[in-house]
């Protein structure tokens, strides 16, 4: 066991669990979760938080940050390292990591639009030094993301007051949004609380000047919308759930929907994204041993008749996940690209 294993008791997996459920719960209402007082409830969360264990995000959705690629990005090996540090500082790269081949990293890359994505941003990172080729696969479609992977570490009665105060508060849970939502009055909204995602409504209607009874009303709009998510993140070192993989499958168009069903019963699930390119469904999930992730492989092939495995992807190493730098020990270390990605200092425990 690592000392970062060590470094996550119970309680704390409990907290973090009830994180995802209600990533805007108050303190008090979190501490009657776990039995602990709103000031030592907000401690542990502080500690984990300092130590890159767990970490809340908020982000606008596909449907209003419009465009998104997968791509693998084949670099020099000679100039391997500097090439990664420049890739993980682009504003565009949201994830990177390292698979089985060391000349190749798998990056996950956003725009607001698909014309940005392809005659700017692709371009852009094509231009870095060290790297040769960059092969994308443009995202169509999210079909589940994330925020709605859970530990369990809270029991039926603590999950039902979490889900409570998710409900009065703001949801964990990804919701496909229908498209941009939103008139520059919430965009200046959304941009607050993406930079301080536990932000209280009164801090919020200070920032954006305007009433609370306003700020509440269409903060509500943003987030039952799915046009913004709030989620907690954490270290899968210390999850219980520590191997990543991705696979790039060809699906046919009526086994899209047995694929993704079989895909949602899978605990470890993290992401299914419909995709144009030699792969039309991409899936990424988490898993417990290589065992268990080589059994869910094999539930995605036999869900329905023609689907292949075009290529698998064993995420050996996280270089960025969700616009945070990743160290060595799989830990979250920010140095996030821009001033709405980044988080303000004390922003974690704003809520009351």
């Amino acid at each position: 066991m690592t000392n970062a294993s060590r470094s996550v008791d119970e309680i704390d997996r409990q907290i973090i669990h009830a994180l995802q459920i209600a990533p805007r719960i108050t303190w008090t209402a979190l501490g009657e979760i776990v039995g602990r007082s709103p000031a030592a409830t907000a401690q542990r969360w502080e500690r984990l938080e300092a130590q890159g264990l767990a970490w809340l995000i908020a982000y606008e959705s596909l449907g209003t940050r419009a465009a998104m690629a997968f791509a693998t990005v084949t670099v020099d090996m000679t100039q391997r390292e500097s090439t990664i540090e420049a890739l993980c500082a682009h504003e565009s790269v949201m994830a990177l990591s390292e698979g089985a081949r060391a000349s190749q990293m798998h990056v996950t890359i956003t725009a607001d639009r698909l014309e940005t994505l392809v005659g700017s941003v692709l371009d852009a990172v094509a231009l870095i030094p060290g790297v040769q080729d960059v092969h994308a696969r443009f995202v169509a479609r999210l079909l589940a993301e994330g925020a709605s992977w859970r530990l369990d570490a809270l029991d039926a009665q603590q999950r039902k007051l979490a889900e409570h105060s998710a409900i009065r508060s703001a949801p964990g849970t990804w919701r496909e949004s229908a498209g941009p939502t939103f008139d520059d009055d919430k965009k200046a909204l959304a941009d607050a609380l993406i930079r301080e995602p536990r932000a209280n409504i009164a801090h919020l209607s200070d920032v954006v000047g305007r009433h609370e009874a306003t700020v509440r009303r269409q903060l509500t709009a943003l987030l039952q919308s799915g046009a913004v998510t709030v989620r907690c993140e954490m270290s899968y070192e210390v999850s219980g759930w520590p191997i990543e993989q991705s696979w790039f499958l060809r699906v046919p168009g009526g086994g899209i929907n047995a694929l993704t069903a079989a895909a949602r019963e899978y605990r470890g699930l993290r992401l299914v994204a419909m995709t144009i390119g030699d792969a039309n469904i991409v899936i990424t999930a988490l898993s417990r041993t290589l065992e268990e992730s080589a059994a869910f492989e094999a539930r995605l092939v036999d869900s329905s008749i023609g689907v292949t495995v075009t290529e698998s992807v064993l995420h050996l190493r996280t270089w960025k996940r969700m616009h945070r730098n990743m160290g060595k020990d799989g830990r979250s270390v920010w140095s996030g690209p821009g001033e709405v990605l980044r988080p303000v200092p004390g922003s974690s425990g704003s809520t009351r």
